[in-house]
């Protein structure tokens, strides 16, 4: 299943949309095709700042939405058993965002890359140990899936160690697309294809000071499931 990512940070919403898969959510015939798959492709939305409240056991000090939340709630840390500290969960969620704008993969090898990088324990991974994290699901927060960790859940237990008991849950569904023959049409010569394009332009320029790279390059990242570049 593809994942279709803003990259660039200077396109507003409403503006970028995929107009060339089918079925069209105007015209889908709801008892007998799949979900509607054109549509607008949104900006990553910035996931809230983490924080926990010390125990033990460890809890969420208030309501948080996005990947931050994401990641916390999912990833154990190799080394301290406990769950990744809130300024890893953060750091972490970042880079990730960054890797979507800057067209880069988000597969489990770079995902884990940037969890050591922001200071998890040597071996902590999205998928190691009791880590309970999913690429996929990391990719539905970057294409626009809401995630919430509520107040008061438990991240660490009375013993300080991480809890894989999933505390959060999506709150608004991921948009789900199909890597079918229009898709494949439209990655090769429609819609996808021009937003992926070097020369792609908004408003009839090149730049801009928001943007990646000045707001150079191609509007959109588009992913497998497993966080590798299509």
């Amino acid at each position: 299943m593809p994942f279709v990512v803003m990259r660039r940070a200077d396109l507003p919403d409403g503006l970028v949309q995929l107009d060339d898969l089918k079925p069209n959510k105007s015209q889908q015939n709801y008892i007998y095709e799949p979900p509607g798959q054109s549509g607008y492709v949104s900006q990553i939305r910035a996931p809230d700042a983490v924080a926990l409240t010390a125990g033990p056991p460890d809890v969420t000090s208030a309501t948080y939405q996005g990947l931050a939340a994401y990641l916390m709630d999912h990833v154990e840390d190799a080394v301290s058993l406990a769950a990744i500290t809130p300024a890893v969960a953060n750091a972490t969620a970042t880079a990730i965002i960054g890797l979507a704008q800057t067209g880069a993969a988000a597969d489990l090898t770079a995902v884990d890359a940037e969890l050591i990088a922001a200071g998890a324990g040597l071996a902590t991974g999205l998928t190691a140990g009791n880590s309970t994290g999913a690429v996929n699901l990391v990719l539905d927060i970057l294409a626009g899936a809401e995630y919430t960790l509520p107040a008061g859940v438990q991240i660490n237990d009375g013993g300080g160690l991480f809890d894989p008991t999933q505390a959060g849950s999506f709150t608004s569904p991921p948009r789900m697309l199909f890597q079918t023959s229009s898709f494949n049409v439209s990655r090769g010569a429609g819609d996808i294809f021009n937003l992926l394009r070097a020369d792609f332009t908004y408003n009839g320029t090149l730049t801009s000071t928001l943007g990646p790279a000045n707001g150079l390059g191609p509007a959109i990242t588009v992913y497998a499931d497993d966080g590798t570049l299509l």
